[in-house]
């Protein structure tokens, strides 16, 4: 079973991982999709760490500046991750109220 599951949001290209925020911590993938099926989508989800969001984006601006899209509107990217036997990041889908995800490892 896998345990210990990050909600974070990252700021770097997607094949970098270097600099994110940790905004959630759930025991099992079964606690996150609990709590992360209360939202229809990202944004209604990012509205509950707004806050936390944006004291990252201020204090890592040249960050975001850095990796920011041509049309110059950069959010970052909500991810939910956890740490396998390696020490490596393993992502893993994020389930939303309306996006049901089917788990066939947990």
């Amino acid at each position: 079973m896998i345990k210990n599951i990050h909600l974070a949001i990252f700021i770097d290209k997607y094949q970098d991982n270097r600099h994110f925020l940790d905004l959630e911590l759930f025991p099992t993938i079964r606690d996150l999709d609990s709590f992360t099926t209360q939202f229809n989508n990202s944004t209604e989800l990012r509205r509950k760490y707004e806050d936390d969001i944006l004291e990252y984006f201020i204090d890592n601006i040249n960050i975001i500046k850095k990796n920011d899209t041509k049309l110059k509107h950069f959010k970052g990217r909500l991810s939910a991750y956890y740490i396998d036997k390696r020490g490596n990041k393993q992502f893993i889908k994020i389930s939303y109220n309306n996006k049901k995800i089917v788990r066939d490892y947990i």
